[in-house]
C-alpha cells in the first residue's frame, strides 16, 4: 500500500510540473492556427466586398473612430461609426456570433472561439476570446491579442504619410508594421512597438514575426506565451 501511495505521489509531481507545459503548447497551436486563419478570412472578406462594392479606398463608410451622429448633430452612443462600415461591408461575409459595441469601437466574436476589437484601422485580434476583458492590458499585447492593420488609403501626395506606411500602402489586412523601417531586428527593438517584454506599450510588431515565420511562432521568440 505505501508503495502505491508513493507511486501516485510521484505521479502527481509529475503532471504538476509538465501540465503548465502541456497547456502553453496547446495555446501556442491554438493561437498559430487561428492566427493563419484568420488572416485568411478577413482578407478573403475584403476582397468579396471590393467585388461587391468597388475598391475598399472610395467606400462610402470608413472603419473610423466615435459616434454616427443625429440630424443634430448630436452622437448616437450606440452607434459606433466602426459598426456601420462593418455591418456593411465585412458582416456579410465573415461568420459572426455576437458584435459587442465598446465605446466608440466594436468587438466582433467569431465562430472559432476568437474575436477582434476593431478600433479604427488598428486590429487586435485575440485567439481565445475568452481572453479579451476590456482593452485595457497592453502586457498581454504579442501573447493574447496580436494587431493588424486595415489600410484604406493608397491615394495620397504626403510623402511622410507615404514613408510611414509604405508597408500598407495597396494592402487590405496586415500585421501591424506602421512606421516600421524595414530592417528584422526593428521588429523586436523599436521603441513603441517593438517586440519585447518589457516594452510598456502595445507591441504590434510582434504578429509580423510571426507571419514572417510561416504563421510559427519561432523558438527564439521575444516573448513567452501562457
Amino acid at each position: 500500500m505505501a508503495e502505491v501511495l508513493i507511486t501516485l505521489g510521484i505521479i502527481g509531481i509529475v503532471v504538476s510540473m509538465t501540465m503548465p507545459i502541456f497547456i502553453a503548447n496547446y495555446r501556442k497551436k491554438v493561437i498559430e492556427a487561428r492566427l493563419a486563419a484568420f488572416y485568411s478570412k478577413i482578407n478573403q472578406a475584403v476582397q468579396m466586398a471590393e467585388a461587391d462594392f468597388g475598391p475598399k479606398e472610395y467606400w462610402d463608410l470608413t472603419p473610423s473612430a466615435g459616434y454616427v451622429t443625429d440630424e443634430n448633430g448630436r452622437p448616437d452612443y450606440s452607434k459606433p461609426k466602426v459598426l456601420a462600415w462593418f455591418n456593411q461591408y465585412m458582416r456579410p461575409y465573415i461568420k459572426v456570433i455576437k458584435i459587442v459595441p465598446e465605446g466608440g469601437f466594436i468587438v466582433v466574436y467569431l465562430i472559432d472561439g476568437s474575436c477582434m476589437r476593431i478600433a479604427g484601422q488598428s486590429i487586435q485580434f485575440y485567439p481565445f476570446a475568452k481572453d479579451y476583458k476590456g482593452f485595457k492590458d497592453t502586457s498581454i499585447s504579442g501573447i493574447r491579442f496580436f494587431t493588424f492593420y486595415l489600410s484604406t488609403a493608397v491615394n495620397t501626395d504626403d510623402s511622410a504619410q507615404i514613408q510611414r506606411a509604405k508597408y500598407h500602402m495597396g494592402k487590405a489586412v496586415e500585421p501591424y508594421v506602421f512606421e516600421w523601417d524595414g530592417r528584422e531586428e526593428s521588429l523586436v527593438t523599436n521603441t513603441y512597438y517593438g517586440c519585447y517584454e518589457s516594452n510598456p506599450r502595445e507591441r504590434a510588431y510582434c504578429t509580423m514575426i510571426i507571419m514572417r515565420n510561416g504563421w510559427k511562432i519561432p523558438d527564439d521568440y521575444p516573448l513567452k506565451i501562457r
